[in-house]
Parts: C-alpha cells; structure tokens; sequence
C-alpha cells in the first residue's frame, strides 16, 4: 500500500519537475552558461587618433579624438544583439582627479 502511494508521489513529483525544467530552461540555462564581456583599450595608435577638424562657416579649428575600444567575450556562451555605447566620460586632472566631462548625445 505505501508503495504504492510513494510511486504515485514520485510519478506526480517527476511531472512537476519535467514542467519546470521545460516551463523555465532558458533561465535555468543562464545560471551557468552566459556570455562575459571584456572591454580591452590601449592608450595609443591605433586604438586612439587625433584629427583636427575645421569648421568650414566659422573657421574654426578643434580636436577630434577617435577612440577604438575591443570587446572580448570571456564567457562560455556567445553573446548575441549586443551594443556598445557611452555613457560618461571622465577627463583626469593635473593632481589625478576625474572630473566628468559634458558629452552630447545625437
């Protein structure tokens, strides 16, 4: 009698089991599997260009940087729809102090 009762336990248990792992794979998946990205930059050519622009109505001149930054995945995944952007930009002082810098976006 009780093992009857502790096969239909065991038989209902399964099936709520087999609905959660199917119901919820793609985050259980996450837990291990997921994509760890690295950003690499080096401070020189040709990671970073400097071109001067003209404002050709005013005249004006100005420094243009172009900076190249890598992105590496590191995880054991790969990442899929990624986009870079930035978000701030910090410019650093004389004494080593940061100071966030005005940064337009279009």
């Amino acid at each position: 009698m009780i093992t009857k009762w502790l096969a239909a336990i065991g038989t209902i248990g399964a099936s709520v089991l087999a609905l959660i792992i199917a119901i919820f794979h793609e985050r259980l998946r996450t837990l291990w599997w997921h994509p760890n990205l690295v950003i690499r930059y080096e401070n020189h050519s040709p990671d970073v260009n400097l071109i001067p622009v003209k404002n050709e109505s005013t005249g004006a001149m100005a420094d243009c940087y172009y900076f190249r930054l890598r992105i590496y995945n590191e995880g054991n995944t790969s990442a899929e729809m990624v986009e870079v952007f930035v978000e701030e930009i910090h410019r650093r002082r004389a004494d080593g102090a940061f100071d966030l810098m005005f940064l337009k976006l279009m």
